[in-house]
C-alpha cells in the first residue's frame, strides 16, 4: 500500500503528462492552458528539491497527455496528433509518427529502448501495445482486462507491490 503526501503544490492547473528526467533531476509536466478561448499546449520543469516550477515554452500542440524521457534523456510526448520528441530547452518538437487515435498512455523502457502506448480498438478494447517510433508500426500488442489505463510508466528495477510485471518494466 503506497501512502502520498503532498510535497508542493505548483499553481499549475490542467497538466496532462508528467516525466522524470534523471539525468537533470527534473520533473517534465505538459500543461493545456486556456488563453481566451482557446488552449495553448505548455512545457513546465520542476525542481523538486527548490519547490520551483519553470516555463521552458510553447508545445507544438494541446493535449501532450502523456510524457517519458528514454536512456539518453531525451523527452519525447503522445498528443491527438502524434509522437514527438521534444526540445527540453525550448519546447519545440520534431513529429515522429501517428498514433492510434485513442491513445491515452505511453511510456519508454529505458532498459531495452522500446516504446509503448496504451490505446483503444474500434470496439473499446484497450490495448498495450509496443510501437516503432520512427514510423508508428505497432509491433506487437497485448489486450487488457477491465478499463484503459489513461496513464502508466515503466519503473526500472524491481516491479513494487502488486504492479504487473511486462518486459523489463512494470
Amino acid at each position: 500500500t503506497a501512502v502520498f503526501a503532498r510535497s508542493a503544490s505548483l499553481g499549475l492547473h490542467g497538466w496532462h503528462g508528467i516525466a522524470w528526467d534523471a539525468s537533470a533531476s527534473l520533473f517534465y509536466l505538459s500543461i493545456d492552458f486556456p488563453i481566451g478561448g482557446t488552449r495553448q499546449g505548455r512545457l513546465y520543469t520542476y525542481e523538486p528539491r527548490s519547490r520551483q516550477a519553470q516555463l521552458v515554452g510553447l508545445l507544438p500542440q494541446t493535449g501532450f497527455f502523456a510524457l517519458d524521457c528514454d536512456a539518453n534523456g531525451q523527452l519525447w510526448g503522445v498528443s491527438p496528433f502524434g509522437l514527438y520528441l521534444i526540445d527540453k530547452l525550448s519546447a519545440q518538437g520534431s513529429r515522429f509518427c501517428a498514433v492510434p487515435p485513442s491513445t491515452f498512455g505511453f511510456s519508454i523502457d529505458r532498459g531495452t529502448g522500446q516504446f509503448f502506448l496504451t490505446h483503444r480498438t474500434g470496439n473499446g478494447q484497450g490495448v498495450l501495445a509496443e510501437i516503432v517510433p520512427r514510423n508508428g508500426q505497432i509491433l506487437s500488442s497485448i489486450a487488457l482486462s477491465g478499463p484503459t489505463p489513461l496513464g502508466f510508466c515503466f519503473v526500472d528495477g524491481v516491479c513494487p507491490g502488486r504492479a504487473s510485471t511486462y518486459g523489463n518494466g512494470c
